[in-house]
């Protein structure tokens, strides 16, 4: 059997993903597949085309999916929400997902499937897609919060919609996607968001009918059959 060629395309603001990413990677060479890995985060990454034609079976069919659990970007900010993983449990599941993307992709037809769509998807997204552009600067927009750094300038060259101005300092609240990878690259720990969020977090879990306890006990987990994306 010819060795597969697999690419692995990430978006990680806060590192998560990426730690993921490399696990799959890992695991995809000890089964004897090439692997390269995308990092898309920065917005002058997606302005260059995937090299697709570098893979045989290049396309966007759903094989399967999973849900892989880490800490939230807002953690950066006073939230609690999984500390401290993904943990060895989490990785191990990533490991199950690498080795089940060789089986499929060594198939010659492999079945795809349509994941379930969340109940009100389709009426929260109209509702997202109608909201005016934001004008004015929230908690969860970052800022620098002292006149003078180093300005290497990666809170702007790296963030993913240019939404962060070096020079100001300040994230604009019309772009800013509220990802908090200017927070988790900053060299000197000088762009914050506001403490005003770990107000947020308490009413964010009562709003959920969350507690710390339902969110530790969580798992990552492998989706293969339609259903399950919506359970």
């Amino acid at each position: 059997m010819t060795a597969l060629h697999i690419a692995l395309v990430y978006f990680s603001a806060t590192g998560v993903t990426q730690a993921y990413a490399r696990v799959m990677r890992d695991e995809l060479l000890a089964h004897g597949c090439g692997v390269q890995l995308f990092n898309v985060t920065s917005y002058a990454s997606r302005q260059e085309k995937l090299p697709v034609a570098d893979f045989e079976r290049a396309g966007f069919v759903v094989l399967f999916s999973a849900e892989f659990l880490g800490r939230h970007s807002r953690n950066v900010g006073g939230w609690r929400v999984l500390p401290e993983r993904p943990d060895a449990e989490d990785f191990a599941v990533a490991q199950e997902y690498a080795a089940l993307a060789v089986e499929s992709f060594s198939q010659t037809s492999p079945p795809a499937f349509r994941l379930q769509k969340p109940f009100a998807y389709d009426e929260i997204l109209a509702l997202r897609q109608s909201q005016p552009q934001r004008t004015e600067r929230g908690w969860a927009n970052p800022v620098r919060i002292v006149p003078d750094c180093c300005m290497c300038r990666a809170c702007e060259t790296e963030c993913p919609t240019q939404a962060f101005a070096a020079d100001t300092g300040l994230s604009d609240p019309g772009l800013c996607i509220e990802c908090m990878h200017c927070v988790y690259i900053c060299p000197e720990k000088v762009v914050k968001v506001d403490d005003h969020s770990i107000d947020t977090y308490a009413e964010w879990l009562a709003n959920w009918h969350l507690t710390d306890e339902m969110m530790n006990a969580k798992k990552s987990r492998i989706i293969t059959a339609a259903w399950q994306a919506a359970s």
